[in-house]
């Protein structure tokens, strides 16, 4: 079967619980159902973007008294650490794994290129290219880098795991008459101002075609079931 090439997008507070910034168990259970996924699809090359919200936001530590530049950089750190995390976790499920930064992390992470990542898919069949320390610059939301690097890896799509299934016209969680949309534009992304990706992230993939699913990761095996059936699922925004 054709391989195929897909970007997961996943919040960095999933990896959080409770008062844990950091929970194995949580780890455990994204690096499980990926394992599956994998399992089952052994066709499927997969890149990760993770965020660091459950160590640290730039935007947050402005307000603290942090610069935006240097809370940025603590920012992209943590996901450098939810990066090496899901590695871990992927590796002793037998899954090749490894994790791409911008920036030298001594001897725990690669060197990001195009070119390393192409031959880590082909020439060591490896299954998961972790993309952590988003390109290494401050004001980039690591919505913006997962398109970016899906565009560099040649991915069809981007997978963006929230906590509801799909994309609302108001927040579900406080009003009871959202209603879903199914399929959206990129333009009306944009002209809507939604909040599940931001307006950079929507621009590129509407300038480049770029496919975008939203689907909610908090149910049993909603990474392997949306990858699977994402025309069934799920909120399609595309051009």
């Amino acid at each position: 079967m054709q391989e195929q090439r897909f970007l997961l997008k996943l919040s960095g507070e999933t990896f959080k619980k409770d008062d844990v910034p950091l929970s194995a168990e949580q780890v455990t259970k994204f690096g499980d159902e990926i394992a599956g996924l994998l399992d089952n699809n052994p066709h499927v090359k997969l890149g990760v973007v993770i965020g660091g919200g459950n160590i640290f936001r730039g935007a947050t530590g402005e307000k603290a008294g942090f610069t935006r530049s240097n809370g940025d950089d603590i920012g992209m750190l943590g996901t450098v650490l939810n990066s090496i995390a899901l590695k871990d976790i992927l590796t002793q499920r037998g899954i090749k794994a490894e994790v791409y930064t911008p920036f030298v992390v001594g001897s725990m992470t690669e060197l990001f290129s195009v070119r390393a990542v192409d031959d880590f898919f082909a020439n060591s069949h490896g299954h998961v290219a972790i993309f952590g320390g988003g390109l290494g610059q401050p004001y980039f939301s690591t919505d913006t880098v997962s398109v970016i690097r899906a565009l560099q890896i040649g991915a069809e799509i981007v997978f963006k795991a929230t906590k509801v299934n799909g994309v609302y016209d108001k927040d579900p969680m406080k009003q009871s008459d959202a209603v879903i949309y199914t399929n959206l534009t990129l333009d009306e992304s944009l002209e809507k101002e939604l909040k599940v990706m931001d307006q950079t992230a929507f621009s590129l993939s509407r300038d480049n075609n770029m496919k975008i699913v939203v689907f909610d990761s908090t149910q049993k095996n909603g990474i392997k079931n949306i990858l699977q059936n994402w025309k069934e699922s799920g909120t399609l925004i595309s051009r």
